[in-house]
């Protein structure tokens, strides 16, 4: 093989492993972006358990507070404005929870499905507490005592935990995976990158060797 073709195989080699490099570069940000919507649907779905828990809690609070109020002086009727507001407030709660349950992945249906159902007893047993305190007061405490706080303690201290329990983890497995695939990708461009400068620093000092020996001499 002659010194000329081995040259242009030489510069061959440097356009391939170029090219290599643009397709792995190209590569890592597809992967990068697959990661960073990822993870970004996780925190997402994170955000929605953390407002459905405040949601829960704001609710759960004020049925609290009307529940001590019965207990001593006695709490009055709801006004239709104040049982309208309360209506809004659990429209909003199931609104919340209904974008959840369609954030989630196929595999936790079924487990926001049982939470969703939870979610929705608590939210009817709470409206029926609510227009019967200051009415039928009797009606009010049965319905607290059998339905709602049972249905409160399940959310809160096995259901809620458990969701925030699982999303962390997915969220933490998200920045793991981004963190991984960057490193990675940003290794292996380098490597291939600093691999064909150097090939093409050589390719050059051949060159000009074999420039310096083909020179006349005087």
């Amino acid at each position: 093989m002659t010194i000329r073709r081995k040259l242009s195989l030489s510069f061959g080699v440097i356009l391939a492993l170029f090219g290599v490099n643009l397709a792995i570069y190209l590569w890592g940000a597809r992967q990068r972006n697959q990661m960073v919507n990822s993870l970004s649907h996780d925190l997402a779905r994170a955000s929605l358990i953390a407002e459905v828990n405040q949601k829960l809690d704001d609710l759960h609070k004020q049925i609290t507070l009307l529940s001590s109020l019965s207990e001593g002086t006695g709490a009055a009727a709801a006004s239709p404005g104040e049982r309208h507001q309360f209506q809004l407030q659990l429209e909003g709660l199931a609104k919340t929870v209904q974008e959840m349950q369609a954030a989630a992945d196929p595999s936790e249906r079924a487990s926001l499905s049982a939470f969703q159902a939870n979610t929705e007893q608590l939210a009817q047993s709470w409206s029926r507490y609510y227009e019967n305190i200051g009415v039928h007061p009797d009606v009010a405490v049965v319905e607290l005592a059998l339905h709602a706080d049972p249905l409160s303690t399940e959310l809160f201290q096995r259901r809620l935990p458990e969701l925030k329990k699982a999303e962390d983890a997915r969220v933490s497995q998200a920045k793991a995976n981004f963190a991984r695939v960057s490193l990675i990708t940003d290794r292996v461009s380098i490597g291939i990158f600093l691999f064909t400068l150097l090939v093409a620093l050589l390719v050059v000092i051949v060159r000009r060797s074999l420039d310096v020996r083909v020179l006349p001499r005087p």
